[in-house]
């Protein structure tokens, strides 16, 4: 049986380096939950329940999904739905509220990722999530819309991967696609190898626009108006913790370069801190200043609130 989801005391105080030097990239109406629970056969009539307790912190697996098919996914209790193709971090197909309609781009797996609302909030009360089928899309006609291209991120981190789809273009079977480069939008596209599909995942290392080249049954091709998706700065690209706790310890201090702070069992830190979970310092401590290609030592001293170990 699931579980309301608790504070780890382990992540009590955010003090660190990296907290003082922290960034936030939110990308609004494309949610990413990292959890999985539940998972469903595309129905081929009818409406299928994928769980009564999805949380809107997770996603859910949709297989055997049609191509060229129109779908709709929902949260009974109501809330915001991104669907992804390919893997829980894959090209965005569709976000919206709930109910949401999506037409898929290809056959094989989608992923359903529930929250709140379009700024990707979450909760941990079970909703009752499920997929239903509406119909094959239509055949496409001459003349078709390639619509304007759209990205997950306006910079990207280098060789981190990004989704790029297309809003506006028309929706129907027959169609095939080609995503396409160009250095500065001026220089000639040149097509990008294996990105046939309406949504392309993709990393770069500069600064590039892109496209996409829509064809209908073999007619002319249209394309998408481009965009550019710029480069951040390394201090942006800082990588996801993967830190786990397996008893009550606390981080209580940390220091590299100038950067020396200490805290307590009762210290709850600025703006945003749970006392015994998580304490924020961005607002209170000084962020060191560091210098490219020099070496800094950096240490975490670890000590325990409670006594209790596992």
């Amino acid at each position: 049986m699931k579980k309301p989801l608790q504070n780890s005391r382990f992540l009590r105080t955010l003090l660190l380096f990296f907290a003082v030097l922290s960034f936030s990239n939110y990308q609004l109406a494309q949610c990413t939950n990292s959890s999985s629970y539940g998972s469903a056969t595309a129905p081929t009539t009818g409406t299928v329940q994928i769980s009564t307790c999805s949380y809107q912190t997770e996603y859910s697996t949709i297989n055997s999904v049609v191509g060229a098919t129109i779908y709709q996914c929902a949260i009974a209790e109501g809330g915001f739905i991104t669907i992804r193709q390919g893997s829980a971090t894959g090209p965005v197909v569709a976000s919206g509220a709930s109910p949401l309609t999506w037409t898929s781009t290809v056959a094989g797996t989608y992923y359903s990722h529930w929250s709140t609302n379009s700024s990707c909030g979450t909760a941990t009360n079970c909703v009752t999530t499920s997929v239903t089928y509406i119909s094959p899309a239509s055949a496409c006609t001459d003349p078709i819309t390639a619509g304007t291209t759209v990205s997950s991120t306006v910079n990207a981190c280098l060789s981190q991967p990004f989704s790029l789809t297309l809003n506006g273009s028309t929706l129907a079977s027959g169609l095939t696609y080609q995503w396409q480069s160009s250095p500065d939008g001026v220089a000639p596209y040149t097509n990008i190898a294996g990105a046939t599909n309406s949504s392309l995942s993709t990393t770069q290392t500069v600064p590039t626009f892109y496209r996409c080249a829509v064809t209908c049954s073999g007619g002319t091709a249209v394309t998408s108006t481009p965009i550019q998706v710029g480069m951040n700065a390394f201090v942006n690209c800082y990588c996801s913790s993967a830190a786990q706790y397996t008893g009550d310890e606390d981080i209580i201090n940390v220091s590299i370069g100038t950067l020396n702070n200490t805290s307590t069992c009762t210290t709850t830190g600025g703006t945003g801190s749970i006392l015994g979970a998580y304490s924020n310092y961005t607002t209170s401590v000084a962020a060191p200043i560091l210098a490219k290609t020099v070496n800094y030592n950096m240490s975490v001293g670890v000590g325990t609130c409670g006594g209790n170990y596992g």
